[in-house]
């Protein structure tokens, strides 16, 4: 099987009830820049990414897929994903540039349509060809409702109804601004303790700051969430504050997953930073518990901090 074509498209869908909003975005519509890779088998694998919508940058991801993905994919065998990845990731004109942003949009639609030729030349779906079962059960939670442009009326009602639908796990958004202008985590609270209210016993409760807040204000919020069980606190400050993260991290002691608007190539894009042990200093409490139960660290297991990932030694 040869790759014989790439016919890339951009494709803008309204979203739901009209417009959405949060810490940072408002959105009518969510993009979609993608490719259709042709075969001479007749296959065709389609693979797309997702933007805001805006059009001039659609069109530089299509144009890299098309300009600079494209020779390099001509004639090559699709089912070689990884090979071709490790291809177009380390092409040096394209490293050089940058491996993020537009060339790791673009990347990204070219890889899952790969993955879908491949799916399709074995004859599976692809979550099988990865090595998925049909006897497995994903918990899935809900982020299409809980927009910061949404009332207080409309966030219950919109929780009601994915309960409706099956969901027991949903996440909502915070980052409220105020007249001025300035952080209003009064109204966050308000939401969450809401959506809280509205929710059965056991039900998860999520929420995204999409980077919207100071240092300061996830720092006190992260407390006030603790009283309403909250999973998890994402991406509260802005996504390249590090230092930050940890801080948050080593404070409020409940997951700060960050990395899902940061699209650069690096292993821990989606997961907590870690802090060097200088910084962090973690406690005995820190550190799981050996089998035989020891409270002091000296009676634990050496092992490494949950936090930081440092040596407990």
């Amino acid at each position: 099987m040869k790759i014989t074509a790439l016919e890339t498209f951009v494709l803008h869908v309204p979203v739901s009830a009209g417009g959405i909003a949060d810490s940072r975005h408002q959105l009518s519509h969510w993009g979609a820049p993608g490719v259709r890779i042709h075969t001479d088998t007749g296959l065709v694998g389609t693979g797309y990414t997702g933007t805001h919508a805006h059009l001039p940058s659609d069109r530089m991801i299509t144009s890299c897929i098309e300009a600079a993905y494209g020779p390099l994919l001509l004639g090559r065998d699709p089912r070689s994903v990884q090979a071709l990845w490790t291809t177009l990731q380390r092409h040096p004109p394209l490293q050089w540039v940058g491996r993020a942003g537009i060339t790791h949009l673009a990347h990204a639609a070219v890889d899952v349509a790969l993955w879908d030729l491949k799916a399709q030349a074995a004859g599976e779906p692809l979550w099988r060809l990865l090595g998925g079962s049909d006897e497995a059960r994903l918990e899935a939670y809900d982020t299409d409702g809980g927009w910061l442009d949404r009332s207080d009326e409309q966030l219950v009602a919109e929780t009601e109804a994915r309960l409706a639908q099956g969901y027991r796990a949903v996440k909502l958004k915070v980052g409220s601004r105020d007249e001025r202008g300035g952080f209003d985590p009064a109204r966050d609270l308000r939401r969450v303790a809401l959506v809280r209210q509205a929710l059965p016993e056991g039900a998860r409760l999520m929420v995204d700051a999409n980077g919207g807040w100071d240092l300061a204000t996830a720092l006190e919020a992260g407390r006030e969430l603790a009283a309403f069980d909250v999973t998890w606190l994402e991406e509260p400050i802005w996504y390249d504050d590090l230092p930050g993260h940890a801080r948050l991290a080593r404070a409020w002691r409940r997951p700060s997953p960050w990395g899902s608007s940061s699209t650069r190539s690096t292993p821990s894009a989606t997961s907590s930073p870690r802090v060097p042990s200088t910084t962090c200093r973690p406690t005995p409490s820190d550190w799981p518990a050996s089998a035989s139960g020891g409270a002091s660290l000296s009676s634990r297991t050496p092992t490494t901090c949950r936090w930081c990932r440092t040596s407990a030694t």
